[in-house]
């Protein structure tokens, strides 16, 4: 019986971190893909903002793959998720 390994990341932040702590977080990403582990983004609404959008380019387009369904032109709509 074959098991999958997989990590979730909750998440309303769309950019985390600053440069250096997004740089180390592609890497471990890099090295978690060789190791055949997914990792799964759960994008969250930010009240903050007017409108629950979760722009992926701006750091989780760099280490998850998207299905082309979820994304418009780089953003998740997670209003209606």
């Amino acid at each position: 019986m074959a098991f999958s390994k997989r990590i979730f990341v909750f998440t309303d932040c769309d950019s985390p971190g600053n440069m250096n702590d997004q740089q180390l977080a592609i890497q471990r990403a890099k090295d978690l893909e060789a190791l055949d582990v997914d990792v799964e983004l759960f994008a969250m609404p930010n009240y903050a903002h007017m409108r629950p959008i979760f722009d992926i380019r701006k750091f989780y387009a760099n280490i998850i793959t998207f299905d082309e369904d979820e994304i418009q032109n780089g953003m998740l709509d997670i209003e209606s998720a």
